[in-house]
């Protein structure tokens, strides 16, 4: 834990960077519009597969 505090203190923060929100909803987009692939929407968007289906299932639940 002293590490991780002496780390923000030097304001190094922990995790994985977030996905640009703008990236998400064209990949939803793409995906609603069902003119592409999973690969493609991938390719162009960045947005890997499983992080595609995170945000369809909390938009499926509401969540977005």
């Amino acid at each position: 834990m002293e590490g991780l505090n002496a780390a923000r203190k030097r304001g190094r923060l922990g995790g994985r960077p977030k996905i640009p929100k703008d990236d998400v909803e064209a990949a939803l987009k793409m995906y609603d519009s069902k003119s592409f692939t999973l690969a493609e929407i991938e390719m162009r968007t960045g947005v890997k597969r499983p992080t595609l289906y995170l945000y369809l299932n909390r938009r499926k639940n509401g969540e977005l």
